[in-house]
């Protein structure tokens, strides 16, 4: 049955493939992910923010993204925590602030890896974007906000 009651999930392949993906995109793991992904905005926007303003007043990139991680850093715990993982207990604002030390520096990796090929500091941040919100989510779905057995 293909029709507007069918099941998006087993309709044949003339049913919306966008129908049958958000179907699938459902699970709890996927919800989480799409809820990281919008607060991720959010956070990406406010430290980019932060970042730019930095470079723009003279900063290099490394001290502006150090500037940038300094402020995000509180304002991500409590939206990551709270509205991705469902966490509110401080106690756990420790480990997110080492896990972000390691995001730091995966993210400078990637800054100083652009910057050797000749790209500025504003396009080398953009392009050290996705693969560091990729690493960034895995740290703090299976390290920080690890859930307890």
């Amino acid at each position: 049955m293909d029709g507007p009651d069918a099941d998006p999930a087993t309709s044949s392949a003339s049913g919306s493939i966008i129908e049958r993906w958000l179907a699938r995109a459902r699970t709890p793991h996927a919800l989480e992910f799409f809820r990281f992904i919008a607060v991720g905005l959010l956070n990406t926007a406010f430290g980019y923010a932060i970042y730019s303003v930095a470079v723009l007043l003279g900063a290099r990139p490394a001290a502006a993204l150090a500037i940038a991680m300094v402020f995000g850093v509180t304002f991500n715990f409590f939206t990551t925590g709270r509205l991705v993982f469902r966490e509110k207990a401080g106690r756990i604002f420790p480990r997110f602030v080492l896990g972000y030390l390691v995001v730091y520096g995966v993210n400078l990796g990637l800054l100083h890896l652009t910057g050797m090929l000749g790209v500025g500091p504003f396009l080398a941040q953009a392009l050290a974007l996705p693969p560091t919100v990729i690493f960034t989510f895995m740290l703090m779905k299976f390290v920080v906000f690890r859930r307890q057995a």
